[in-house]
């Protein structure tokens, strides 16, 4: 079920837990909208109602740090939280108010991937694909 803000779908153990959340990524540096110069970015995700995790970084989740397009879109990420810690496993875009599927395409070799590296076959690039989910 996909809900705007934060859902939480299930209480794994102690503070983990399945969620979902839509929002935007955001740099926890640069708080409030504040310039930082020459600073580290630390990413994070700030939902729609205003609470903010930071993103863990892992192979599902790599696509949040390493491709910039992403920051500029309104986001809903599955996963699993840890009190102000988020690991997603799943990302999604939301675009005139519906669900795409994020993932990145190889069109040569016909390959999937979850992040915007070189295709794992021919060496070549992929494409960023957003396909709305059926």
């Amino acid at each position: 079920m996909i809900l705007r803000g934060i859902a939480c779908a299930l209480i794994l153990a102690g503070s983990l837990r399945a969620a979902e959340l839509r929002g935007y990524v955001v740099c926890l540096a640069e708080k409030d909208g504040k310039f930082v110069a020459n600073h580290e970015h630390i990413y994070g995700f700030k939902t729609t109602e205003g609470k903010t995790y930071k993103l863990v970084r892992a192979k599902l989740s790599e696509a949040l740090f390493v491709d910039k397009r992403l920051h500029e879109k309104d986001l809903l990420l599955k996963g699993t939280a840890d009190g102000d810690k988020f690991e997603p496993t799943a990302i999604h875009s939301v675009k005139n108010g519906v669900v795409c599927e994020v993932y990145y395409w190889c069109d040569i070799c016909a390959i999937e991937a979850v992040a915007p590296e070189i295709c794992v076959c021919c060496q070549g690039p992929v494409e960023l694909v957003e396909k709305p989910l059926k």
